[in-house]
């Protein structure tokens, strides 16, 4: 196993791409063959005899239904009182006094029951037997003249004697049979019997029924009675002699195969016992699946032509994607043997063009590498000392600090030695030598004031502030020097351009967020400047940008501080009008800090 392993591992790209090809379309040639012709056909035959099963089922359950709402139409005549009068109008004896009486009657009784065929449209003819004369009346929805003789008046009689039920009689008639809905009309008075009132249905609305579950040209459904005469059907009419040969109309409710000279075919029978109708549906199988034997077919003729235009592809392919590659192993092997000179010459713009470029930058940067080693090794030694100097260099500068602080209180300088002090409180924060990223707002407060007291020293009372500070949010947590650059940002640019000045400092909590307002009455900010500030922030620029050389750390380091720590959850936003103020509102939530 091992060796067939490794005997395909030495193989070409090439002959493996057109191994995999064939491969590829060989196997499903072969799933097609197994799953395809052995079971395919039994799922498509399955699947269609359960559509038909359940057209039959519903055609069922429509024709109950239909022939349950014919059945009341009876109600109809039976509670139509001007129909019972009409009835009872019929004149008993017909002579010289009577004549114009009995042809208004038969005038009325025609317009009556055309009204009533023409009404129904299940139905094609219905006839009135008055028992008094044995007088047929009738109206028919074809035109012409109905033969009376071909009414089974006598039938009628038969089953109705002793019965005033709905009752059906099939019969067999030169065109075709038929079935009709016969029943007794008795007098709503005296209940004595006035005649007999027949509806016949349409066989071509029966034929409608049928014709819904009538889906390929294999299939034919039929209504046949239990004593297997065939009303109406649709589909294929020569079925009918395999059910009639077979006697296949006895079958009970089900689903039945039957192989006759060769053919398979699939056999449904529902019957609707309260009628005896029982419809039939035939199915040819061997037709359903002939369309798809030629899908095989085709299938298998497609994959064999497709065996060379695949091996034409995979030449395409390897010249096309795999040669490349073999180039850039080539020029790999020259920069192995120390060759760092190397590099290809890029004429295309796709991936492998992309992989070209790459392959250069890599050979530049790696003879960059070789030739500059000690010179980076240096530059790097000559950083790490002066990372030393800058820490060495703060704290000598806040001991200092502190020596003239106590030389000032011992010598009585007591505003210089309160000056000492304020800066040696912001030079301690700056310097951050407990490690602390985060300080309570009490904190920010103390640093806020030490630098305000020397502003003020400088300025004297040109320049005024006032704090409205929430006394229950002083042990919350804020990044460390967060308020101090923002009022140093007020006043240089807000108060000193005009000379003096007041700054309102707001701290306060609402939606479980910090909100922090600075607000000067200052120069202000000219409307195209502040636009473009503000699309600067909301595009959130800043946290991009690379940090500055200078030390300080202005409204630019602030937002930037805060996008990295809060993300989206960070706002800030500028409102100033120009020579009259401006008012910076810093949003956080509270909740991130406590939790930190």
């Amino acid at each position: 196993m091992k060796n067939i392993a490794d005997g395909f591992h030495n193989i070409s790209i090439k002959r493996k791409i057109i191994i995999l090809g064939l491969i590829m379309i060989l196997y499903p040639i072969i799933l097609v063959i197994i799953f395809g012709m052995y079971n395919n056909e039994k799922i498509i035959k399955d699947r269609f005899v359960s559509y038909v099963e359940n057209d039959v089922m519903n055609a069922k359950v429509r024709m109950s239904n239909d022939l349950d709402f014919m059945e009341e139409i009876f109600q109809e005549v039976l509670y139509n009182i001007d129909a019972y009068d009409l009835f009872r109008s019929k004149p008993k004896d017909i002579n010289i006094n009577n004549t114009m009486l009995e042809y208004k009657f038969q005038k009325d009784m025609n317009k009556y029951l055309k009204s009533t065929i023409f009404a129904k449209q299940e139905f094609d003819l219905v006839t009135m037997q008055f028992v008094s004369d044995d007088s047929v009346y009738y109206a028919a929805k074809e035109k012409g003249l109905v033969n009376i003789g071909k009414i089974p008046k006598e039938e009628f009689k038969k089953v109705t004697e002793n019965n005033n039920q709905v009752l059906y009689y099939f019969d067999k008639e030169d065109n075709g049979q038929y079935i009709y809905l016969v029943r007794s009309i008795y007098d709503i008075n005296s209940f004595d019997k006035i005649g007999i009132m027949s509806f016949r249905i349409d066989n071509n609305y029966l034929q409608e029924i049928l014709s819904h579950t009538y889906r390929e040209p294999a299939e034919s459904t039929y209504l046949y009675t239990y004593e297997g005469d065939r009303i109406v059907y649709a589909g294929r009419n020569y079925n009918n002699q395999i059910i009639e040969s077979k006697k296949l109309y006895l079958n009970e409710k089900g689903t039945y195969t039957h192989t006759i000279n060769g053919n398979n075919y699939y056999v449904i029978v529902e019957t609707i016992d309260d009628v005896n109708l029982k419809i039939i549906s035939v199915i040819t199988t061997d037709m359903l699946i002939s369309d798809t034997r030629k899908v095989f077919d085709l299938i298998i003729i497609l994959c064999i032509i497709s065996m060379p235009i695949y091996i034409i592809i995979a030449n395409m392919i390897y010249s096309e994607i795999i040669s490349p590659f073999n180039l850039l192993v080539s020029k790999m092997k020259d920069i192995e043997k120390g060759e760092l000179n190397t590099s290809i010459d890029i004429i295309r713009k796709n991936e492998i063009g992309y992989l070209y470029n790459s392959f250069n930058s890599m050979a530049k940067r790696l003879k960059y590498l070789v030739e500059c080693v000690y010179e980076e090794e240096i530059a790097r030694k000559n950083a790490e000392i002066a990372a030393l100097q800058s820490q060495i260099n703060p704290h000598f500068l806040y001991n200092t600090l502190e020596t003239i602080n106590w030389k000032a209180q011992l010598s009585g300088e007591q505003d210089i030695a309160e000056m000492v002090q304020a800066l040696s409180k912001l030079m301690d924060a700056n310097m951050n030598r407990n490690g602390k990223k985060f300080s309570t707002i009490e904190q920010e407060i103390q640093y806020m004031d030490s630098y305000l007291f020397l502003i003020q020293k400088r300025f004297g009372k040109k320049i005024e502030y006032d704090k409205i500070i929430d006394q229950n949010i002083l042990k919350e947590k804020l990044p460390k020097l967060i308020i101090q650059p923002i009022v140093e940002n007020a006043i240089k640019h807000g108060i000193e351009p005009v000379g003096r000045g007041k700054i309102l400092i707001g701290i306060s909590e609402k939606d479980e967020k910090l909100i922090i307002e600075v607000e000067d009455n200052g120069a202000g900010i000219e409307v195209p400047k502040l636009k473009s500030i503000n699309v600067e922030l909301s595009d959130n620029k800043y946290i991009a940008e690379e940090q500055d050389n200078s030390k300080s750390i202005g409204l630019k380091n602030v937002y930037r501080r805060l996008l990295l720590i809060y993300g989206k959850e960070a706002e800030i936003s500028i409102l100033s009008t120009y020579t009259k103020g401006t008012k910076v509102t810093l949003k956080v939530p509270k909740t991130v800090l406590t939790k930190n």
